[in-house]
């Protein structure tokens, strides 16, 4: 549960409204949005732990994170 999976971390704006968004490119469907950066960042290590336990229990293939290259 603790694997290095790289993310992305956008400021958002639709409808005049700003929010903060995490994506997990490794990780399909795992997209976490938040009124600010710290919220956001809060909830990061729950939703992914959620996300590869719920994949787990559906028997779907979990990608090992993607190693940094120089």
């Amino acid at each position: 549960m603790s694997l290095p999976y790289l993310f992305t971390l956008s400021r958002e704006q639709d409808d005049g409204e700003t929010y903060y968004k995490i994506n997990y490119p490794d990780l399909r469907g795992l997209t976490i949005y938040n009124d600010t950066i710290s919220a956001v960042m809060a909830e990061r290590d729950d939703a992914r732990e959620a996300w590869l336990r719920a994949n787990l229990k559906a028997h779907e293939v979990i990608p090992l994170p993607r190693q940094l290259t120089k």
